[in-house]
């Protein structure tokens, strides 16, 4: 789906009474503030591995409501992207990683509830875990372990478009962002976690999926807001593959990503490194992504009635591209397809401009390049992309087994922690 058929879906939905409703949606979750903390041990004695959680709650809806999550692996730093509103930021050693917060388990509340404006909230928000089970528990229960198919119901084209022009209404719908697998978890088996674009569907992605080797891989779905400001998708990336590392004690995971999100894919590594990471991204591929944005999303912003968030981030320019191209993630392997038309020297794909898909900065930082004459969504089809695909699997599934012979006295999750 291109980005003017979505621009014109968007504009459209506003002749009906939803039009108003969404805009007023649309305009709470466009402003983005950030801050960070710390949580220390106290007198507790922390068992050493186990997952420190950190959830931010908000404060103002109907009810009490979880927005994120952040997983430590020892006292320390933790980051929150959040839109604006009154929060509260809650804590807990998860004793037994089953990601609930359970009686006998330190917990820990920041002293007061934070008002976040759009901007950066410089003053650090520091927790102290203590063994208080009269400290009132957050309501938080979680959904993992999914196991969907590609064409179920719930992933469906249509609530990939309200995804993208109605977030908070997609959310209302069908819940957080989060990971569906399309088999049973399997510890023999190396996850592959595909993100789709904006307005898309893991479906866009259905000929990629099936061309993988399954003996050696298994199918990891992010369905997400794809309307929502990029940072907060992002984050919400990294947030639920944190919660399946503490369920699961997988050691390496691999991100595909198609359009747009390659950029939430990107921002989600930028994200993990800001921590002790027990798992390592083994490789980062991503199909025609508009690194320096789309110039349809900057019209959008400034001429249409009815802004979406991500399109803040999408413009060509935005704070959010500029530091998605400042930031280089070395450890990470990035393998970049780019499509540059059919048949045509135009200079684009149909959907975006080769320019922005060549960043040169990009360039300079991928391990690997590599065109194909086709169309935006004829890429994720065309027999040698999907080829070359599966045999950069097979360089990054070598490298795995490289370095866990390389160190085969302890797990790659207990070093790391």
């Amino acid at each position: 789906m291109t980005f003017r058929t979505l621009t014109l879906f968007s504009l459209l939905a506003q002749s009906a009474c939803i039009g108003f409703q969404v805009r007023k949606e649309n305009n709470a979750l466009g402003p983005l503030s950030e801050f960070e903390g710390t949580v220390s041990a106290g007198d507790v004695a922390l068992e050493e591995g186990r997952p420190i959680i950190v959830l931010l709650v908000r404060e103002d809806g109907a009810k009490p409501r979880v927005e994120s999550s952040a997983v430590l692996y020892h006292p320390g730093r933790y980051h929150f992207f959040a839109n604006e509103g009154r929060y509260s930021v809650f804590a807990f050693e998860d004793l037994n990683s089953n990601l609930r917060i359970d009686d006998n388990e330190p917990r820990g509340a920041a002293a007061k509830q934070l008002l976040l404006h759009e901007g950066k909230l410089h003053s650090p928000v520091d927790l102290t875990l203590k063994n208080d089970p009269s400290l009132a528990a957050i309501d938080w229960h979680p959904t993992h372990d999914e196991v969907i198919k590609i064409d179920d119901d719930r992933l469906r084209e249509r609530l990939g478009r309200k995804g993208h022009w109605a977030p908070a209404q997609w959310r209302a719908e069908s819940g957080d962002d989060r990971l569906f697998l399309m088999e049973p978890y399997d510890p023999h088996r190396t996850p592959v976690v595909f993100v789709p674009g904006v307005g898309g569907t893991p479906d866009d992605m259905k000929a990629v999926i099936e061309s993988l080797d399954h003996s050696r891989y298994q199918v990891w779905l992010f369905w997400y807001a794809s309307g929502m400001r990029m940072s907060l998708s992002a984050q919400s990336l990294e947030s639920v593959l944190d919660e399946y590392r503490v369920l699961h004690d997988f050691s390496n995971v691999v991100v595909v990503a198609q359009c747009v999100g390659g950029m939430v894919a990107r921002d989600a590594i930028t994200q993990m490194r800001e921590r002790t990471p027990p798992y390592s991204v083994a490789a980062l591929v991503t199909f025609s992504t508009p690194w320096t944005g789309h110039r349809m999303a900057e019209s959008g912003t400034s001429i249409s009635p009815m802004t979406v968030p991500a399109w803040i981030d999408m413009s060509e320019g935005s704070a959010f591209q500029k530091s998605i191209i400042a930031t280089a993630v070395p450890e990470v392997p990035h393998y970049m397809f780019f499509s540059y038309g059919k048949g045509s020297d135009v200079g684009d794909d149909g959907t975006v401009a080769l320019t922005s898909e060549l960043d040169l900065t990009m360039q300079r930082r991928a391990t690997e390049i590599i065109g194909f004459s086709e169309t935006h969504m004829g890429i994720v089809t065309n027999k040698e992309s999907l080829a070359h695909f599966n045999e950069i699997l097979g360089k990054v599934q070598q490298q795995i087994a490289a370095r866990q012979q390389a160190a085969p006295t302890a797990p790659a999750s207990a070093a790391a922690r």
